[in-house]
């Protein structure tokens, strides 16, 4: 027995939101219950007591309905023996069709890290799972038939990485079973939120905001940092006793304390630029020199394409942080489709940015369990704008915030703000940022 509808669902919305339309988990106190229907149809399979749902994507009903009919259509050609529309792609090796899903995700997406590691997480899905002696504890996914509800709830089961990390492995199968769906290569996606549910997170992470005397400190560590480290050796042998040497002095050549020193100068421009204009990391990384405007009005003008908004930015710069920019980029030589700097992958950016907040003397987490990670970054500069008497609507604007209260987006006419305000705020922390230091950093001078 099958039939075709809407299912129940819950939601929980936050009080504080004007529209009443974002999310929060359901333990957010004051969260509002709100009962309602999902978007699009299901087939609901009822057989032998056991309950099967399958999304049809659809949210018409005549579609759903034809979508309704071609699945019955394939399921008793297959029962009574008859062809399988979807047998030859399912027979297929899994491979091939990871392939060909690259290739369109290189059509439609920019990041190339993005689409290594949509590869790099996929063939380890498909990957044979072996225990710590080398035995064979997870069949391999060769043909696409292999792929099924089961093995992608055994593949999660068996990871030992955060709950974060469960969800994000299970949207990249999602997209590339969505994508033979879309393609005609499968009737339905075997992983929907009711055969896979999503890991449990611990909740949202609360980020604290850093005042400008420790952002000074941190952005000093983040050009000291690769000299200092590497100008320490903590290596070595154990000695006979079991105890290890102490940590000593490490020769470097000048051509390793060149190339260390450009690398701190690197990262000290990466978080002057994250703290002075609001981008993302993810915006950062894609951030190219030729989208810097360094003459006349200095400003970074990044389109839509590469926004998490999807909505171009004009970010405006400040004089001092715009004539260094100049000058990193003569002196790296880079061009016009080059990044302006170099931006670790998430996971090595929130190691590389412990160590700098190490080195700085500043905790991670507050006695409230607050994090100070790079993304508190643009917290920080929010803060402090509004600290400094600066317009909530120009900073709504400057940080590209979507939502705030109706008098600042519904019934504000943003074209007749000055940034002139705020761009003078942010002079006066960059000239706190850059103060000089009691005494020369070590290694020299890497933001001269």
């Amino acid at each position: 027995m099958s039939f075709l509808t809407k299912l129940a669902n819950v939601r929980w919305i936050d009080p504080a939101d004007p529209k009443k339309k974002r999310r929060v988990p359901a333990n957010t106190p004051g969260a509002v219950k709100k009962p309602g229907l999902t978007r699009t149809y299901y087939i609901v399979e009822k057989h032998g007591g056991k309950t099967r749902r399958v999304n049809t994507g659809k949210t018409d009903k005549r579609a759903a309905e034809k979508f309704y009919a071609d699945w019955i259509t394939a399921r008793e050609r297959g029962e009574v023996g008859l062809s399988d529309p979807y047998r030859a792609a399912k027979g297929r090796p899994v491979l091939d069709h990871l392939d060909d899903y690259l290739a369109a995700l290189r059509e439609s997406t920019r990041s190339e890290a993005y689409h290594r590691e949509v590869e790099r997480v996929l063939r380890k899905v498909f990957a044979a799972g072996r225990d710590d002696r080398g035995r064979e504890v997870l069949r391999p996914v060769d043909r696409l038939r292999d792929l099924t509800d089961d093995r992608v709830r055994q593949y999660l089961a068996r990871m030992t990485a955060s709950a974060a990390t469960k969800n994000q492995h299970r949207a990249y199968i999602s997209g590339f079973l969505n994508f033979l769906v879309a393609t005609g290569r499968l009737p339905h996606s075997p992983v929907t939120r009711h055969s896979v549910r999503r890991a449990a997170t611990k909740g949202e992470r609360r980020r604290r905001w850093l005042r400008p005397e420790d952002l000074r400190l941190l952005v000093r560590a983040a050009r000291d940092h690769p000299v200092g480290s590497a100008a320490v050796n903590t290596g070595g042998r154990p000695r006979a006793d079991g105890t290890r040497p102490p940590p000593r002095p490490a020769a470097l050549t000048p051509e390793a304390l060149a190339e260390l020193a450009s690398r701190g100068r690197e990262r000290w421009l990466l978080y002057r630029l994250a703290i002075l204009t609001g981008l993302r990391r993810a915006e950062l990384s894609r951030l190219r020199v030729r989208h810097l405007v360094l003459d006349g009005r200095p400003r970074v003008e990044l389109p839509g394409a590469l926004t998490k908004g999807d909505r171009d930015a004009v970010v405006p710069l400040v004089p001092a942080l715009a004539d260094d920019l100049r000058a990193w980029v003569v002196d790296a030589g880079r061009g016009p489709d080059d990044p302006v700097v170099t931006v670790p992958e998430r996971h090595n950016l929130l190691r590389v940015h412990k160590a700098h907040l190490e080195m700085a003397g500043l905790a991670y987490r507050d006695d409230r369990g607050w994090a100070a990670d790079f993304r508190s970054l643009r917290t920080s500069t929010q803060s402090y704008l509004s600290n400094q008497g600066v317009d909530h609507r120009l900073c709504q604007r400057f940080l590209r915030h979507v939502t705030s209260d109706l008098a600042s987006t519904a019934y504000h006419d943003d074209r007749a703000d000055d940034l002139g305000p705020m761009t003078d705020a942010l002079a006066r922390l960059d000239a706190d940022l850059c103060r000089p230091p009691e005494g020369p950093p070590a290694g020299g001078d890497a933001g001269a």
